[in-house]
């Protein structure tokens, strides 16, 4: 296994994403941006998309309005970093 390898933690993401490990998942998606700058986005949007889609299933007995932002707000942030948009500057074109 190769750690510095940004494919390698793209699968390992995406798997630990799977197992509903989602700190895990960010942490790998995070790593593999950080090795693979000219990808950062990609990576970071692949984060925000499978977080916001899989992370309400896996946590469906605990999710609540709270929980439910919680997750939003996660994948919106990474989102927004795939498109090198800052908050405020979102908040403002909104």
């Amino acid at each position: 296994m190769d750690g510095e390898n940004p494919q390698f933690r793209d699968a390992l993401a995406s798997y630990c994403v799977d197992l509903g490990r989602f700190n895990d998942a960010e942490e790998q998606y995070n790593a593999a941006a950080k090795l693979d700058e000219d990808n950062a986005p990609f990576y970071w949007s692949e984060f925000a998309i499978q977080y916001a889609r899989k992370a309400p299933l896996v946590m469906e007995q605990f999710l609540d309005d709270k929980t439910r932002d919680m997750i939003r707000q996660k994948a919106l942030t990474y989102a927004l970093r795939a498109l090198g948009i800052e908050k405020e500057d979102a908040k403002r074109i909104l």
